[in-house]
């Protein structure tokens, strides 16, 4: 244990009622401990699993309290005693320990120790206990006050002074002398009678916790009396450590039984909204066969529209094959009919070209017919049946182009004079 931490002279207390529970390993590392004992010890409740016991050890306490309780533990038994312990800040509180060891299987696994707020009294005289074992003394000399003294030599020391006051009364001074001798003798039988009788019902009780240090400290008497106070009041310690136990248990049961009440209502509402949404998952699924059920309809629709499309498209596509074999018979028409109408338009240019020598002719007719002192009157479209004409009156270029006209007889004879 290490001593050189701050130490204050504070003392700490809690209520008569509170119980500091803790629980470690069989090397002494905290498994457990209650709210109680991580309020009055300072420490987080991470700070304190895991690490030693001896973390809370007040260095007033002597190494020798815990090498006692170390073998009552490491041998099966429980061990009782008043210890100091120290808080984090360094201040400190007195408690009434009580340990056992946790078998499990046969074997021992871990100790518990359950502790309770002790009286004044008990502080007091384990403050001297300790004293006096860290001053090298024993830690319960025999007689420890005069009280003891009165006790132990009470009935004795009255028998020898009955007998002595009896002196004036009786016939022979050896009679007075025996008789406080009896007396005396009495008393001190009375005494190793009582004491032998408490040390045999002590030993009727071998796994009864009566340890002489721990005794002292919460007792006056000694001896065998002393021994059965501690063992009275250890097994008093014991019932109250067994119901401690199960008031803590109790409060663990109660409050898992009540996280378990949350967690089945909140199990039991999961189910409810599970179950709704379980119906409405079913209603949309219905909902949903029946939409499936319909779009497979519309879909067969589709199908069928859609056939008959591709049929009126077949239709369709024979049609415009048949429009353009139409239109490409109508665009050969047409390019003929362009071509005629080009040749018609080349005829009639040939024709006009004749009409306009026709006029020149029959111009230079009437001219001739004013130079003949004969006067003739030519129509602008003369009838050219049975007309000879003179050839030298007709351009060569109309007559090539212009076509042949049966009807004309030209004479050569006509042009002479010209």
């Amino acid at each position: 244990m290490r001593s050189n931490r701050n130490i204050t002279n504070i003392e700490q207390t809690f209520s008569g009622d509170q119980r500091l529970i803790s629980a470690t390993d069989i090397s002494g590392k905290i498994t457990y401990c209650n709210k109680e004992f991580i309020k009055i010890s300072g420490y987080s409740e991470a700070e304190l699993l895991g690490s030693p016991h001896s973390l809370v050890r007040h260095p007033d306490m002597p190494t020798a309290v815990f090498a006692v309780m170390w073998s009552y533990l490491k041998a099966g038994k429980s061990w009782m005693g008043i210890v100091k312990n120290r808080c984090k800040n360094g201040d400190y509180y007195w408690v009434s320990a009580y340990v056992t060891p946790i078998i499990e299987s046969g074997k021992v696994v871990g100790y518990e120790s359950v502790r309770v707020k002790p009286t004044r009294e008990q502080v007091e005289r384990a403050q001297g206990v300790y004293k006096r074992i860290f001053a090298g003394k024993k830690a319960n000399p025999v007689f420890n006050s005069a009280a003891n003294i009165f006790e132990v030599f009470a009935l004795p020391v009255a028998a020898i002074i009955g007998a002595v006051c009896s002196i004036g009364y009786l016939s022979s001074f050896y009679a007075q002398v025996a008789t406080a001798i009896i007396f005396a003798l009495f008393g001190w039988w009375a005494y190793t009678r009582l004491d032998k009788h408490l040390a045999k019902i002590l030993r009727s009780a071998p796994d009864a916790f009566f340890d002489p240090v721990s005794a002292a400290a919460y007792s006056d008497a000694s001896g065998a009396s002393a021994q059965m106070e501690m063992v009275l009041i250890s097994e008093d310690a014991r019932l109250k450590t067994a119901l401690t136990r199960l008031s803590d248990l109790t409060v663990l049961v109660a409050d898992s039984a009540k996280h378990s009440s949350s967690l089945s209502s909140q199990t039991e509402s999961s189910l409810l909204e599970q179950r709704a949404e379980i119906d409405m998952t079913a209603a949309a699924m219905t909902e949903m066969a029946a939409s499936i059920s319909e779009v497979a309809g519309h879909v067969q629709q589709t199908a069928t529209e859609a056939q008959k499309a591709n049929e009126l498209a077949a239709e369709g596509d024979a049609v415009a094959e048949t429009l353009r074999t139409a239109i490409q018979s109508l665009a050969t028409t047409v390019s003929n009919i362009s071509s005629a109408v080009d040749h018609l338009a080349n005829e009639t240019q040939q024709i006009m070209s004749a009409a306009g020598v026709i006029q020149t002719i029959a111009d230079q007719t009437n001219l001739l017919a004013l130079n003949a002192g004969r006067p003739r009157k030519l129509s602008a479209t003369p009838d050219l049946s049975g007309t000879v004409l003179p050839l030298c009156l007709i351009p060569n270029s109309v007559l090539k182009s212009a076509p042949p006209f049966s009807s004309v007889k030209p004479k050569a004879s006509a042009c002479e004079g010209l």
